[in-house]
């Protein structure tokens, strides 16, 4: 997983990196889904806002990559970005 830039690897590196985080309260509105399946695999990227806690609202987006084990789809991968930008 990367998280704004920090690369993640494991499910340990990055339940630590959401337990890090200083929310308690995180509220998400979803504005878009794009998903483009492929043969065992699909692609989903999601843009949205999101609020943590009485802060400003956010834009975001994430990509997830999925992939089929077994009958089922894992999350092999994933990259969270706060739409922020200095002008």
């Amino acid at each position: 997983m990367t998280y704004e830039g920090d690369v993640l690897v494991g499910q340990d590196k990055i339940g630590e990196k959401f337990l890090s985080l200083p929310a308690n309260k995180i509220q998400v509105g979803i504005t878009n889904v794009d998903v483009h399946p492929n043969e065992n695999s699909v692609l989903i990227f999601v843009c949205g806002q999101v609020q943590c806690d009485e802060d400003q609202v956010l834009p975001f987006c994430e990509v997830f990559f999925l992939r089929k084990f077994n009958h089922c789809f894992l999350i092999t991968d994933s990259m969270f970005r706060l739409g922020l930008h200095n002008f």
